[in-house]
């Protein structure tokens, strides 16, 4: 059985973790985990999954026995080693990049259809 006191310390810790690695700054570590949505790993969002659901169980007196201690300890080392390698200019530079393709390629599109349709008509 973990203590509440102990989870909520690993929830801070999280928490904090996902402000300064990757800008969200939620009031619960369950509202951090859906504003990041599929920006984790499958593995890791299980991981806050776990940690989520043991901070709902663990007020409960009867649910907190249920709860495995050594899943949530290791659950939460793994999601925390994975925020702590989030390098957070890396990650902004891969938006602007995928931004930019994405740009270039709907504007290779456009172009090339236009070409078609001036083609087609006779205009080239």
């Amino acid at each position: 059985m973990i203590e509440a006191s102990r989870l909520s310390e690993m929830e801070r810790e999280l928490r904090g973790l996902m402000a300064a690695h990757l800008g969200v700054d939620k009031p619960s570590l369950a509202a951090g985990l859906r504003s990041i949505g599929r920006g984790l790993p499958l593995r890791q969002r299980q991981n806050g999954a776990r940690l989520t659901e043991a901070l709902e169980k663990v007020s409960h007196p009867q649910l907190c026995v249920q709860l495995d201690e050594a899943a949530i300890v290791k659950a939460h080392g793994r999601l925390k080693a994975y925020l702590e390698k989030i390098d957070r200019s890396e990650v902004k530079r891969r938006q602007w990049i995928r931004a930019g393709s994405a740009l270039a390629f709907n504007l290779l599109i456009v172009l090339t259809v236009l070409i078609v349709v001036l083609r087609l008509r006779g205009f080239i």
